[in-house]
């Protein structure tokens, strides 16, 4: 799962991505247009892209598991805790 600030695909750098037309890339940069694929690689991965996210904790105990606290848009409750397998350590 991608914890994503943003509404969509994209994060901070490439901000609306999927939705920019070409002018927009063209004012942009290459670099920016360079960053459709990389949204459309997430998108085929099958990742689930968790938007409009806030991460406010991330634990690590001495263990391979740990706890993610946060939140999904203005409406989610307050605390979500989802459990974290670190893939290089053992299994949770």
């Amino acid at each position: 799962m991608l914890l994503d600030g943003q509404h969509a695909v994209g994060g901070q750098i490439y901000r609306v991505i999927g939705h920019a037309d070409t002018r927009h890339k063209d004012i942009l940069g290459p670099d920016y247009a360079a960053g459709a694929a990389i949204a459309d690689a997430l998108t085929r991965s099958g990742a689930r892209h968790g938007a409009n996210a806030s991460v406010w904790q991330v634990t690590l105990p001495a263990k391979a598991c740990g706890i993610v606290w946060w939140a999904q848009g203005f409406d989610s409750p307050a605390h979500r805790g989802c459990d974290l397998e670190i893939s290089d350590l053992a299994p949770c």
